[in-house]
């Protein structure tokens, strides 16, 4: 009775000791003859990381694989190397099980890429973190990932995160918890999708503090509670959509035509059309993108969304004509839903009722004159032809802002010899004048210690 006692106390005692293991960190040195998950020379100290041990793999140019033989498991996993060089984890099959996070390009010299070709990746409690204080990169190929919590591409203020989704299944599913897409907090994020499924139980939130989020939606179906509304929204949001698909459950077309008033959600590069559109079955706002149909005007210059130089010749505005058109009616201004919805009506007098109705003509360019520094100008071109039934065809509103300084071409190459003498090459007037009337000619020559020429 007395041994049976001391056996029944040892086996107590070896059930409590074990279960109070102290967790474990193991770092990736490459040390086996493979480059699996599974080896146990692959990690310092030698084993294979267990549920609860923190795995780290930060050896420059390292490959860690997990394929269809492992079931590989830890807390978290670190992933991203110094500044010599990245180091790269592939799941080729079988499975990676994690409890807590997955930082992927943690330290502010870190580079870590990550690639799932197949198998599954699954997060009981953790985040994603793609891109922290340093560079990471997550490559969704196939298989599927679960994560738990949310998802952070381009965290803080140095991180620089980028996701590519080209094939598999994404699910941010924290049953309640906070599970958002976050592109671009307080760093850069990108997210270039390109085909597979992401699904997301919360929100998007692109720039949501001081940071530049954007997704190219190329391909593939991202399916969302909703976007961040654009009052929160206080860095830099951008969605160019071309074959994808952003679907919302619910009628949120007011939000969504919010972004796209915004210039923050364009098609084709802003060179198509976004359409949104809502049904009841399913309850669901679906945002998709077409091209200019053949019959509107295309290929707009300055190109729509861009930064434009104010010179003394311009910009002028061009555009490639639609297929039937014969004249082309030109609006222009600085209030968007003003040039959105103004049409060529009159009065009486022939007079145009809308001020952005800069009249009909022939040619495909348009002088708007001296433009304002840093003002951001829109502008639409409707095609007519009065043979065709359909006419006008009223084109897309496009966009772009002037540069908030002013560039006089070849500067170097002017000189002051009197105009009608060999070699003269004076400033243009209106440049000359733009430039070294206003403060900032007089910052120039106050700085540089040069006499202010005259003006003429």
């Amino acid at each position: 009775m007395f041994k049976k006692a001391i056996y029944l106390i040892s086996f107590v005692l070896v059930v409590v000791l074990t279960g109070n293991v102290p967790a474990a960190t193991y770092e990736w040195d490459n040390g086996g003859n493979s480059a699996l998950w599974n080896v146990p020379e692959n990690w310092d100290p030698d084993g294979v990381p267990e549920a609860g041990d923190t795995a780290r793999v930060y050896l420059e140019d390292a490959n860690c694989v997990i394929d269809a033989s492992v079931a590989a498991e830890c807390s978290t996993f670190y992933i991203g190397t110094g500044a010599k060089g990245p180091c790269y984890v592939d799941v080729i099959g079988g499975s990676l099980m994690l409890d807590g996070n997955l930082r992927i390009g943690e330290a502010g010299t870190s580079t870590g890429i990550f690639t799932l070709n197949g198998g599954t990746v699954n997060s009981s409690g953790g985040r994603l973190w793609v891109g922290i204080n340093g560079s990471g990169t997550l490559i969704v190929n196939d298989g599927e990932m679960n994560i738990y919590d949310k998802i952070e591409i381009g965290k803080n203020a140095n991180g620089v995160g980028t996701m590519y989704m080209n094939g598999g299944t994404v699910n941010f599913d924290g049953n309640g918890n906070s599970t958002d897409l976050e592109i671009g907090k307080y760093g850069t994020g990108t997210l270039y999708m390109n085909g597979g499924v992401i699904n997301v139980e919360d929100n998007i939130k692109l720039g949501q503090e001081t940071g530049s989020g954007t997704i190219y939606l190329y391909g593939g179906t991202i399916n969302a509670n909703n976007l961040r509304s654009a009052a929160q929204t206080l860095g830099t949001a951008f969605i160019d959509i071309t074959e994808g698909m952003l679907t919302l459950p619910g009628d949120y077309r007011s939000g969504v035509n919010e972004y796209i008033n915004k210039g923050w959600i364009v098609a084709y590069d802003g060179l198509g059309i976004v359409e949104v559109s809502y049904t009841t079955e399913p309850n669901q706002t679906t945002v998709t993108a077409s091209n200019l149909p053949p019959e509107q005007a295309q290929n707009p210059s300055p190109r729509h969304l861009a930064t434009a130089d104010r010179t003394a010749d311009g910009p002028i505005l061009n555009w490639e004509p639609g297929i039937y058109a014969i004249s082309h009616d030109v609006y222009f201004g600085t209030d968007p839903n003003a040039v959105r919805e103004a049409n060529n009506a009159t009065d009486a007098d022939n007079i145009a009722l809308w001020a952005e109705f800069k009249g009909n003509q022939n040619s495909t360019s348009y002088d708007p004159g001296l433009l304002e520094l840093g003002q951001t100008y829109y502008w639409r071109i409707d095609e007519v032809n009065e043979a065709e039934p359909n006419s006008p065809w009223k084109g897309s509103v496009w966009e772009f802002t002037i540069a908030d300084y002013i560039v006089v071409d070849n500067f170097e190459s002017y000189n002051d010899i009197a105009f009608g003498e060999e070699g003269s090459n004076l400033v243009p007037k209106q440049a000359y004048c733009d430039f070294f009337s206003g403060p900032r000619g007089a910052d120039f020559f106050g700085a540089a210690g040069f006499r202010q020429p005259r003006m003429a």
